[in-house]
This record gives C-alpha cells, structure tokens and sequence, in this order.
C-alpha cells in the first residue's frame, strides 16, 4: 500500500525516537547520568560525541528533575488517591522502570501513549525481555479496541494518535484514568511535530480534563537565528519538522501559550538557566570532568535553543512542587522595543570559495604598501588553520595558510591568490601581524589531547602577473579584473629560549612594541582555564614571564586589543565555564611594572565569548560571539573606552539560505582612514544538526 503524505511523516517522527534512543544510551554509558534499562531498548549502540552526550544529559535531567519532585511531593488536598505520569509520544522511553527501579512509583500508575505501530514494537520488545517484564506486574484485562500495548495495575502503554483527542481520551478512561487524582503530564520533544492547532487543542483538553495536573513540556525555541535557521532546516529534512516553532518561538510566546489554554501557574527555563542556576556547582563539575570538551559555543547555543516549560493547575502549584525555581526564570514578560539595526554592513558571497569556509581560525590584514601596484587594489588577507571545507566539501582540521583578495569594486569578488601547508594542522590558536607582510602563530590544538606552544613567523612576498593597463578612462573595475597576483609564502618554525609559556589554546596575543607581542590565558592540559602573562620578543627570540601587579581572572575565547598603553581584556569563559563579566585593562607602558585595573560602566557591559573586537580610536568596536544567557548574539558592540559608555547593535542579516553565526569567526579592521572592518569564517558543529560553515563575508563599515 502507497503510504500517504500523512503516514511518511507520521512514520519521520517516530524515527526521531530511534536517534533520541540512541544518544541516551551513550550519554548514560559515558557516565552522564544512570539509566540501567536503555540496554535493553537499543538495537545498535553508538558512541555520539561528548556535545550530543551533553545535549541528552541535560534533557534527560531537567525531566528527572521536575519527575522526582512530583513524585516527592503529598497532595493532601487532591482527591484522586494515586499519583499519575502520562507521558505523551513516549517512545521507547524508560522512565517507568527507571523511577520503579529507584522505589519512586509507590502508589503511582504511569501511562505511555504513542502511535499504534512504536507501541507494537515496544509491547513485544518488553515481553520477549525478562527484566522489563518483571517490574511491570501482571497483565489484566485489555478492554480497549485494536489496543495492541499493555495494561498493568501500574503501567499502561496505549497506542493512539495524539491528534484525534476523542479516541485518545476514550483510550485513557477505559485504562482507568482519574481526571482527579494528581498527574504529571510530559512532551519531551513530541507538540512541537504536531501542527499549532492540533497541539494547542491537546493542551487545552487536559486543562479542562484534569482538576489538579502538572503539564511538563522539553522542545525548541529561536527558529529565527543562525542556530535556529540550522536545527529546523535539519529536521525538515529528515521529514518532521518543527510545525509549532513558528507559532510559539519565544519564552514568552510559550509562556502566554499556556496561559491562554488554562493554565495560570507556570515557569519557564532554557537549559543554560537550568544547567548554571539548578544543577548544584559539584554537579556541573563532574559533567565537565567526564570528556574532554572544547565545543562550549555549540553547547551554549543549543541549551538557548531548548526549553523546559512547567504549566500548574488546581492543588498542584508550582512553589509547592518546585519551590523558587521562577526566581531562576530569564523571561522578560513585558513589551520589548527592538534592538537598533546597524545598517552599515554588507554580506559578500564567499560561498564559491570553499576555503573561506572555516571556523576556530586565524586571519591577518596584509598590507603590501609600495609593493602594492595600486593604492585601490583591495585588501589581501591571510588565514590561518581552523576546521573548514576541502575543494570536494569534505571536512577536517586545517593546515594551510591561505592568501584570499577582496576587490575593491562594486562586486567585492573574493578570490583565492595563494595557499601553502604548515606541518601540523591546528586550530584555535593566536596570531598578530608582526608587519605588513609577515605574521606570528602561537600555540593552538590539534586536538584536546594534542595542543602546542611553538611559534610560527609567515612571510608574504607579493608579486603581479600582469601589469596594471596605463589607460587612466578605464574604470577601477576594469582594472580589478584584469590585474592577478602572485603572493609567495614563506614560513618557519622559531627556536626560542627563556621562560615560555605551556602548551595552550584559545588565548591571546596581542603586539606591545615593534618587536614585542603579549600572550595571555587560554586553556592547557586537562582543560585547565590560564590567566598568566608571557612577552615574546622577536629580535632577540626569548621568551620572558610578564611581571604584572593586580589581579584577573583565568580565561579563555576573550579578546585583547591596544588601546593606548592598555591591553583591552574583554569577556572570555572563566575557570568555571561561566562568561567573565566587565573589562580588565593592564597597563603595558612600563614592561618593568605592569599594572591591571578594571573599567567600571553602568550599566554593566553584556557578557560575550569567542567574539572578536578592534580599537578604533577611544572605540573597542566588539562583533558577535556568544552569551549562554541572551539568545542574540550576531550584534556589534560599541564601547567607548574613554567615557566608560555603550551601545549595542543588532546586524542585518541577509535573506540567504545559509545564516551567518558570529562566532568562532575572525575579523580585521583596515586602517583607520578607511574606517572598515571584515569578518571572514565562523560557524560550528550544530548539537546533531550539522556542521554550519559561514560562507558569507561580513563588510561593516564604521
């Protein structure tokens, strides 16, 4: 039989379930959280990566959290004797010989529903297992027509559709349910497949269905960001997609969501309000222990993504169950005004060269000067490293170093002029110009196991392959297209002595004098996050330990930029995977007695990581990077450093298939007559979404 649009989609959710399965098992084998029975549901084991283990483990224990509460909890004034959990698109989830196992389920009756085909499947994989058999009890009388699941005293699988609430509703009644007694009602990842109607009706039926019910919901929000646009194209193209995102795409779109189905008492989370506000601090130690793990922007970025919603009515409210969680909610409830739009930026298409397409890189300005055959022949531009695209859209870490131009014309084309291979790939390293053809690399990783702390110095020698037409009518366009390059890389490996610094990543260096660069923080072996100070000097080729007085916090994915005798510290992850808040400064005028100092602003600067940032003037011009605990990020941030004031600024984004995430990015800024800045690569590996490459160059224009 042809299988009806309908069915294929009905048949793509269910399939979420198997994946969902899957990264549970291995989130619990790695030691995340406990789950002795997921064995026994999963066919084929697979290892996911420590992010989607991540992912799993905080869905899994925001669920657990609000559960063992409930569970917990006397509801002296509900009628109903036995507590109830019906859990809503189930899965082969094991939530009820989980809390049975633990002695939780005393006097309460646990119902699964989902479509009839998954409870088939699950209804025979529970009776040919004899563990989960056992803890179900004795099955009894099935009065439910074409039932295929299983009715206990205590467990209940039912298969049903969702959408038809009549046969749903008749299906629950005639397995016993009490419309009284105290239930639980959960949709981890389940309404959100379901179009806005058909869901909204299934939460305004138990409003009106149950007189004392806690309704628990997990699933998506921000469809309209970078990350956003990636994860619901990902699931349309597994064929479920995200049918109520667009509808309730906020905290507060799903907040006034419930409200408006019946339910008054509710509380809201994303998951970095759980994982940094809930989970107590040894917790989130042990989590950070367990794998080594260097994807904080896409983790982030995928608990700003995913929320947990807790809706109350009649005796069950939410003080009494989950005490003062709402004081830990992020959610601004009265009327935003939009963030200003800096509108003097462009997108340039870079998506014909593939080698642009990088993240967790290094680029400098190259500025040729005399050697340049024109004052107007657009800006050259070095890369280095990073996780990018092959030629053949094959993925790896990057060993080159690649010379990309930008024309100066209407087109601003983006080409390719020169490219060579270091020895090692690396990424998340440092860099500074040293000159204007020549560049330093600093330490970096190849992996989280493998990091560095050589020096690299990089010359370029540029060269023309044709020469500039004499005919002054022509347009510079014309000469734009007619002129090409030849830049002749050069590079080597420095032998240095001194004091240097451990092997690290994700820190800092930043030029103090014409010979002299600064390096700071970062993290090194066994994830410890740095905030110590080392000189290079390359005259001499010795390294020397900063003599610094004050004090600043350890961090890593910050920036450092000159601004007089200052070095600008802004923002970073601190030791405890939090963002540092404000700026630190420390004076470098004197090497001998180098001092650090905060700049104080009110109201106090917005938290970033792994952003970049360029002086400009009194001006640290600040361009993306990530705040766990605001969800937009793709802004300009314009501090002025001179009168301790601030204004921040949202960047249009083009409507373009591919979105742009700043962060993980790079950027230069050209000299101060121009007034210009480019941001080149940036993107991430997207939770189990993807890897998102940025394939657009940011102009901005100061």
């Amino acid at each position: 039989m042809k299988k009806t649009k309908k069915s294929r989609s009905d048949t793509a959710v269910q399939g979420t379930n198997d994946n969902s399965i899957v990264s549970k098992l291995s989130s619990a084998k790695h030691g995340y959280y406990r789950d002795n029975f997921l064995q026994y549901v999963v066919h084929k084991p697979a290892r996911r990566s420590p992010l989607i283990n991540r992912g799993y483990y905080i869905r899994a224990k925001a669920i657990d959290y609000v559960i063992q509460r409930f569970l917990d909890c006397s509801y002296h004034e509900a009628a109903g004797a036995n507590k109830q959990i019906l859990s809503l698109g189930a899965g082969f989830d094991t939530l009820y010989h989980r809390y049975y196992s633990l002695n939780k389920l005393n006097s309460t009756i646990v119902y699964e529903v989902d479509f009839p085909d998954l409870v088939k499947n699950k209804t025979k994989l529970i009776n040919n297992n004899d563990v989960l058999k056992s803890a179900i009890g004795k099955e009894i009388s099935n009065t439910a027509k074409n039932d295929t699941g299983i009715s206990t005293a205590t467990y209940k699988l039912i298969g049903c559709d969702l959408k038809n609430l009549r046969t749903f509703q008749e299906s629950l009644l005639l397995h016993g349910i009490d419309c009284t007694s105290p239930t639980l009602i959960l949709s981890e990842c389940v309404l959100t497949y379901i179009n806005p109607k058909c869901s909204s009706s299934i939460i305004g039926w138990a409003a009106k269905f149950f007189s004392n019910a806690l309704f628990v919901t997990y699933e998506q929000i921000h469809p309209n960001d970078a990350f956003g646009k990636v994860m619901r194209n990902h699931f349309k193209q597994i064929g479920s997609p995200l049918k109520c995102i667009d509808s309730f795409p906020t905290k507060v779109a799903q907040i006034r969501r419930y409200e408006s189905l019946g339910w008054s008492d509710n509380v809201i989370l994303d998951m970095n309000d759980f994982y940094y506000k809930i989970l107590p601090e040894e917790e989130r130690q042990r989590i950070e222990h367990l794998e080594l793990f260097d994807e904080f922007e896409e983790w982030h970025l995928k608990c700003s993504h995913y929320i947990l919603i807790c809706a109350f009515l009649g005796s069950l409210r939410c003080q009494t169950i989950l005490g003062d969680i709402k004081s830990y909610q992020s959610v601004d409830v009265s009327p935003t005004t939009e963030r200003d739009i800096y509108s003097h930026c462009h997108f340039l298409d870079g998506s014909s060269t593939k080698s642009l397409q990088r993240f967790g890189h290094k680029i400098c300005l190259l500025d040729f000067n005399s050697a340049s055959p024109s004052d107007n022949n657009g800006v050259f531009v070095a890369a280095t490293g990073g996780f990018g695209l092959l030629s053949d859209s094959r993925h790896r870490r990057l060993s080159d170093i690649t010379v990309f131009h930008i024309a100066n014309d209407a087109k601003r084309n983006i080409s390719l002029i020169s490219s060579v291979q270091l020895d090692t790939p690396r990424l998340c390293h440092a860099a500074i110009a040293i000159s204007g053809n020549k560049m330093a690399l600093f330490g970096g990783r190849l992996s989280p196991l493998k990091h560095f702390n050589d020096i690299i110095v990089v010359t370029f020698n540029l060269e023309t392959a044709n020469k500039l037409p004499t005919n002054d009518d022509l347009s510079m366009e014309s000469v734009n297209s007619q002129v090409t390059y030849k830049i002749n890389i050069n590079w080597e490996k420095i032998i240095y002595s001194g004091d240097a610094p451990s092997p690290r990543w994700r820190h800092t260096a930043t030029k103090i004098g014409r010979d002299k660069c600064l390096i700071f923080g970062g993290i090194t072996e066994n994830m410890k996050t740095l905030n110590d100070s080392y000189i290079f000097e390359f005259d001499s080729r010795k390294w020397l330990i900063a003599s610094t007085v004050g004090s600043v916090s350890p961090r890593h994915s910050h920036t450092a930029s000159r601004w007089n005798d200052y070095i600008v510290i802004y923002g970073g992850l601190g030791s405890d995977f939090k963002p540092v808040t404000g700026i630190n400064a420390l004076n470098v005028k004197d090497e001998l007695d180098m001092q650090w100092t905060n700049f104080e602003f009110e109201p106090q600067l917005p938290t970033r990581y792994s952003h970049t940032a360029h002086v400009l003037e009194d001006r640290l011009i600040v361009i993306g990077g990530i705040d766990p605990f605001s969800n937009c990020t793709n802004e300009l941030i314009d501090i002025n450093l001179k009168d301790r004031i601030w204004k921040r600024f949202s960047l249009q984004e083009p409507n373009i298939e591919m979105p742009v995430m700043l962060h993980n990015h790079d950027s230069i800024l050209l000299d101060h007559d121009q007034h210009k800045l480019y941001t080149i690569g940036g993107g991430g590996n997207c939770f189990s979404f993807g890897t998102h490459f940025n394939s657009s160059v940011l102009e901005i224009s100061l």
